[in-house]
């Protein structure tokens, strides 16, 4: 079950990301679905 959130996570960039990872996953966001995370960028060098 989602708990409701009370924080919004948007407009975030990640700028400059490098280095390897010993997972296939590097970044994982938790969003909520009442309160979904929006405009969430990575951006690689």
């Amino acid at each position: 079950m989602d708990k409701k959130s009370l924080l919004q996570i948007k407009d975030v960039t990640f700028n400059n990301i490098s280095e390897t990872s010993n997972s296939l996953v590097a970044v994982n966001f938790n969003c909520s679905s009442s309160l979904p995370c929006q405009n969430i960028n990575l951006i690689v060098c």
